[in-house]
């Protein structure tokens, strides 16, 4: 196996295992209801009377419910990181970097240009943070599928 195809593993699989933790804690919560940690046989048994009494569309709606927030959040973060990555923010960070060292700094030179700020921010850019955004929009796909089996199931 390759270099590039082991570190694209890591990190769709990051992402999967991410959206499945949140979605699966998310769903335990719901099935268990409010039974304390520290009683384990208790809160699977809750957890399996739960599954048994749920009907299909309780089911569909945990799920859809439970796949939101982590897709919400891989969305936002890969929207983020490539809005930074297109300078949005580097204005403000020019602004704020000059503000530090005037208040900070002992020898009070200049701070050079936005220019030569924006120029140095490109050559330090991140690369490679997609992955973000198709897992998050995957994952938001499938949330969208089973809220649309959802509404036509009830």
């Amino acid at each position: 196996m390759s270099k590039r195809t082991k570190i694209l593993l890591i990190k769709y699989g990051s992402c999967v295992l991410f959206v499945a933790l949140c979605t699966g804690i998310y769903v335990l919560d719901r099935c268990a209801g409010a039974v304390p940690i520290r009683q384990w046989q208790e809160f699977w048994a809750a957890v399996a009377a739960a599954g048994r009494n749920a009907g299909t569309t309780q089911w569909l709606h945990w799920f859809c419910d439970g796949l939101t927030l982590p897709s919400v959040l891989l969305l936002s973060a890969g929207a983020m990181l490539w809005i930074s990555n297109a300078g949005v923010f580097d204005l403000l960070g020019y602004t704020l970097q000059n503000l530090l060292r005037l208040f900070t700094s002992s020898d009070r030179k200049s701070f050079g240009t936005y220019g030569d700020y924006v120029e140095e921010k490109k050559e330090k850019r991140l690369q490679g943070y997609g992955f973000l955004l198709i897992s998050g929009a995957i994952s938001m796909g499938v949330t969208i599928l089973l809220l649309v089996l959802y509404l036509s199931a009830g």
